[in-house]
């Protein structure tokens, strides 16, 4: 009875990886799981009609870093010795 169980399992998995083998390419060409690479010209966003390119939004992100990281830096306090 064991033995049964065991070879059933197996067909079980076979099953189940033919049925992914064959679920993974369709969906992976169908543009699913992203679009053309992404260039300088590529618009990320639209506001109001307006494209927001890929280069200006990484743009405004590292400001925005930069600014809260300096934001942070000043306002932890100083660990160094006063002389």
């Amino acid at each position: 009875m064991l033995q049964a169980m065991r070879a059933s399992a197996n067909n079980i998995w076979i099953i189940i990886v033919v049925l992914f083998r064959r679920w993974l390419p369709p969906r992976s060409t169908s543009g699913l799981l992203g679009r053309a690479p992404v260039t300088s010209t590529t618009a990320v966003a639209s506001v109001n009609g307006e494209d927001i390119l890929a280069t200006t939004w990484y743009q405004a992100t590292q400001n925005l870093e930069q600014t809260r990281l300096s934001a942070a830096i000043r306002a932890s306090p100083s660990t160094r010795d006063s002389d």
